[in-house]
């Protein structure tokens, strides 16, 4: 592995491989990096949901983003871990959603839809881990 790969949040400092999936850590951040072959096997509305649309360079921050990666390809973390992934995204869409009910404004209601066609995608890919209530969102609240 080398050790000077640069991600958006700068210079690799460590890096944890899943399969050909690989984790990076920085001085400030860190997150997953997806080779180009299964980054075109996950669902389009993933990548554009990610923070900055980073998804769709590969690159996925391990705060919210790095959830999807644990999520769509579960056979490669411990099973806690995705567990642990499936709650974080049913968290994270609770969050928007109550953002886009209380602040309202246009890119609030848009990161919120972009969740749900995230989640609903995921839902819909062969074998991706569901949390409980997705089968649930509303896609045309804030259409």
């Amino acid at each position: 592995m080398q050790r000077s790969t640069y991600t958006p949040w700068g210079p690799s400092e460590s890096q944890t491989p899943h399969g050909e999936i690989v984790f990076h850590s920085t001085a400030s951040h860190g997150g997953f990096h997806v080779p180009a072959h299964l980054l075109a096997t996950m669902p389009p509305a993933v990548l554009h949901a990610t923070y900055n649309s980073l998804g769709l360079t590969g690159w996925f921050e391990e705060d919210v983003d790095a959830n999807y990666v644990v999520s769509f390809f579960r056979d490669l973390f411990p099973r806690a871990d995705v567990l642990r992934a499936t709650e974080n995204l049913r968290l994270d869409l609770s969050w928007a959603k109550r953002n886009a009910e209380e602040h309202g404004g246009a890119a609030y209601k848009s990161r919120y839809r972009a969740k749900v066609a995230a989640l609903n995608a995921l839902r819909m890919a062969q074998g991706a881990t569901v949390p409980k209530g997705w089968e649930s969102a509303d896609t045309t609240l804030y259409a």
